[in-house]
């Protein structure tokens, strides 16, 4: 008889969670952009975890790029894990919680 209607609040208090795994996204550099750049620490601070391959980029725009991206890692409390001699994950910790993350990189084959 008394029942409360649901509100778009209550539906995605219920919606399920997407794994770390999930929300991964994978970029690759190759020229040196700034603006590329951005828009991935963006997608950092929001929780994405990102996955980037820098074989196309010069040694020069790779150092550039990881000075970068580690400081801004490390600014949200975050994790810098080397997958391979070019490619590297920028995260925040929180998402190692559920597991998938690490076994999504342990599925990797490393060179």
């Amino acid at each position: 008889m008394f029942f409360k209607k649901k509100t778009d609040e209550d539906l995605e208090f219920n919606e399920p969670e997407l794994k770390a795994s999930d929300r991964i996204v994978f970029a690759q550099f190759t020229s040196d952009d700034d603006n590329y750049a951005l828009e991935l620490i963006n997608q950092i601070k929001d929780g994405a975890p990102i996955i980037i391959n820098f074989e196309k980029v010069d040694e020069y725009t790779t150092n550039k790029y990881m000075a970068f991206f580690t400081g801004a890692t490390m600014m949200v409390e975050g994790k810098v894990m080397r997958i391979n001699e070019n490619t590297i994950l920028f995260t925040k910790k929180e998402n190692f919680l559920d597991g998938t993350l690490r076994d999504f990189i342990e599925k990797i084959p490393h060179q």
